[in-house]
């Protein structure tokens, strides 16, 4: 990446990560190597848990693949996420599931594999992988 691009970056997930959180963290600093340090009113939060780390890192990938589509002068038209919500609370998965849905101007199709039936809810339309008595893999419309 361009380090020309590492202001905007951070200002774009930042607002993201005040979002997915609430408002709990508000900024997100990114060193020359583009590793993330989450600002805490004003101090480098040098620990963080699981949960966090996942919720920074989403808010690195949405805020990059915004950038990509802007710089490519339109919008990217299919998110993916696999297992995205998996260490989350459910505070914290419900805060990505609004940022989720206020990106469907942006998308136009949002693909989430997941195990938690909660994420399902908020779906247009949802797919249940399972395995048949033998073993193979049926898909079926819910």
């Amino acid at each position: 990446l361009n380090g020309a691009l590492r202001p905007e970056l951070e200002s774009r997930a930042g607002e993201l990560l005040e979002r997915m959180t609430a408002g709990r963290y508000r900024r997100l600093r990114l060193s020359p190597d583009f590793e993330p340090t989450v600002v805490d009113e004003e101090t480098d939060r040098a620990v963080l848990s699981g949960g966090e780390e996942d919720v920074v890192a989403l808010a690195l990938r949405l805020a990059l693949a915004e950038l990509v589509g802007d710089r490519q002068g339109h919008s990217l038209t299919l998110l993916m996420m696999d297992e995205a919500f998996g260490a989350l609370d459910a505070e914290r998965r419900q805060s990505l599931l609004d940022v989720l849905t206020s990106l469907r101007d942006r998308y136009e199709q949002v693909i989430v594999v997941t195990h938690i039936e909660d994420v399902a809810q908020v779906a247009d339309r949802v797919l249940r992988v399972s395995r048949d008595a033998i073993g193979a893999a049926r898909v079926s419309e819910i």
